[in-house]
């Protein structure tokens, strides 16, 4: 069997050669273009998991993942194109991530219980963390902040709930993470290569927006995702920052950036873990 006949690996394969093209060009365009090429990577991979581009007005938690990141996404780009609004995105991230929780969950406002309402809290306060610590790190505010490290936090993010998702039942979700993985880390190759045009805030706020749809779908409306692992996904917004005070002062540039990247993910080995022990139906061979 031809290997690309998986639907899984031509997703992949689909999004790393996104990736790599659109950071390429609109690193070229200049840094009002910087954020385009995650939130084509993350439109590549929502099309490589659900085969279409969903009508509108959209029916469907699915669907609505689709307008959520793109209007997100336009937001961002607009934010982009006006000089010094860039900073807003933090702001507007929190709001985002409230209106695309609430939006996701207008279906389980039906039959509400405690549960749906302590959950759609924690999902809400942790999404709007999630995007302002992205939009903060993606700014370059610090000296271990910056675009590598905004884009490994952003992958690790979804390189975290593809397992997540998959041990939910999934595997929609799981396979639109595996692309978004594969495209970040094409993008963040491209960033190595070719660093200096930042992070926008189309992508902080397309490609994170979009993410934070498909996780709300995840845990709100399939009801499955394993509440310790996301708990345990948490630290990846901190893990680069806290790490990189322990580094030593002559470790800079690239190497640095390579090495905060490296420690962003690693909290997900205890999510990985748990997972692993807590859904072993889920990843038997």
């Amino acid at each position: 069997m031809d290997l690309f006949d998986n639907p899984i690996v031509l997703t992949v394969a689909i999004c790393f050669g996104v990736g790599l093209v659109a950071a390429a060009i609109t690193r070229a365009l200049g840094a009002w273009a910087s954020g385009i090429g995650a939130a084509a990577v993350f439109f590549a991979a929502y099309g490589g998991a659900y085969q279409k581009i969903p009508p509108f007005p959209p029916v469907g938690s699915t669907n609505k993942v689709f307008y959520a990141a793109l209007g997100a996404a336009i937001v961002g780009l607009i934010l982009d194109l006006i000089p010094r609004a860039r900073p807003l995105a933090r702001p507007f991230g929190v709001v985002l991530a409230a209106a695309v929780v609430l939006w996701i969950a207008v279906p389980r406002f039906a039959e509400p219980d405690t549960t749906f309402y302590l959950t759609l809290a924690g999902l809400g306060l942790g999404a709007a963390v999630t995007l302002w610590r992205l939009a903060t790190v993606a700014a370059g505010a610090g000296r271990d902040a910056g675009t590598l490290p905004a884009i490994a936090m952003l992958l690790a993010l979804a390189l975290g709930l593809a397992p997540v998702a998959l041990a939910g039942g999934s595997s929609s979700a799981m396979m639109l993470f595996a692309g978004l993985v594969a495209g970040l880390g094409a993008a963040g190759l491209v960033a190595l290569v070719m660093p200096g045009a930042g992070f926008g805030a189309a992508g902080i706020l397309g490609a994170g927006g979009g993410l934070v749809a498909v996780a709300a779908t995840v845990i709100l409306i399939s009801r499955q995702a394993d509440p310790l692992a996301l708990i345990l996904l948490l630290p990846v917004l901190v893990a680069g920052q806290i790490g990189g005070r322990f580094l030593p002062d002559r470790l800079s540039g690239r190497a640095r950036a390579v090495a905060i990247g490296v420690i962003t993910v690693l909290p997900l080995i205890l999510v990985f873990a748990v997972l692993i022990l807590r859904h072993p139906e889920s990843f038997a061979l």
